[in-house]
């Protein structure tokens, strides 16, 4: 299963990917969302790791992540390692000087014989 979604956001590139590189930042855009560093590994950037929970309805769902893609001011991608197996990228595109598109695409695989 695949899902996208894009937004328009009214600020420069820059100030939304100072928000964004650490995914940790991320927490409380949505209330079912958690993700917390892993004290181990390097904060953001490349193999950098996070425990990330999402609660769908009463369900949460966790998954052990790592940061297997950046490009500084573009783009975010991680891998789950553990838990529901899911890939997940965040990519900025400036529209002009003040307004920066984000578009967030999740891949996963759905359990069970049917998924």
């Amino acid at each position: 299963m695949r899902i996208e979604q894009s937004i328009e956001v009214d600020a420069p590139s820059d100030r939304v990917w100072r928000l964004i590189e650490d995914p940790a930042a991320l927490t409380g855009l949505d209330e079912g969302l958690s993700i917390e560093a892993d004290p181990e590994t390097p904060k953001g950037g490349l193999r950098a790791r996070y425990r990330v929970l999402w609660r769908v309805g009463p369900v949460p769902i966790g998954s052990d992540v790592e940061i297997v893609e950046v490009t500084p001011g573009r783009e975010l991608a991680w891998t789950s390692l553990t838990g529901i197996d899911h890939r997940f990228r965040l990519r900025l595109r400036e529209l002009d000087p003040r307004r920066t598109q984000l578009v967030l695409r999740v891949g996963y695989n759905s359990a069970g014989p049917l998924g």
